[in-house]
């Protein structure tokens, strides 16, 4: 999701809510990973496996993995982590 100054408002102010949801989840169910991250530290180990990181700029947590490397946009090579279920 990136933010469009072409978009309508509407559709800023809805791409904003939803990350803001998506935070709001994250910290709560990854509170202690989090925790670990910004430490220095590892995390869980299904996290590591999908050698997860916080993104600074959108403060949400990101998949790493072979796609690192492509040419793909950051977005498309990183994409949000999702909680189970």
């Amino acid at each position: 999701m990136v933010f469009d100054e072409r978009k309508p408002s509407g559709v800023k102010e809805k791409n904003e809510a939803l990350l803001s949801s998506l935070r709001w989840v994250l910290r709560v169910h990854f509170a202690e990973d989090r925790k670990l991250l910004t430490s220095g530290r590892n995390c869980s180990t299904k996290l590591r496996v999908s050698k997860a990181f916080i993104d600074i700029v959108g403060d949400l947590f990101k998949v790493g993995g072979r796609l690192r490397e492509s040419d793909l946009p950051f977005e498309n090579r990183h994409p949000i982590l999702r909680t189970p279920g």
